[in-house]
């Protein structure tokens, strides 16, 4: 929702592994969040866990 904030998204998010960071930005009445994962398996689980959601999401791994 337009009202979530980082901390629901790291508790929404700890659902798929173990969180080490958060944040959310609202642009132009959306708003996009990032979530970093503490380790690489966590993360590729994270990205089949938010694939359940009919959201448009981008995927960016370093």
């Amino acid at each position: 929702p337009s009202s979530a904030s980082w901390q629901d998204l790291k508790d929404h998010m700890r659902r798929a592994g173990d969180v080490c960071f958060s944040d959310v930005y609202p642009e132009a009445g959306a708003i996009t969040g990032i979530v970093e994962y503490t380790n690489y398996e966590d993360m590729k689980h994270a990205v089949r866990y938010v694939k359940h959601f009919s959201t448009l999401i981008h995927v960016h791994t370093f």
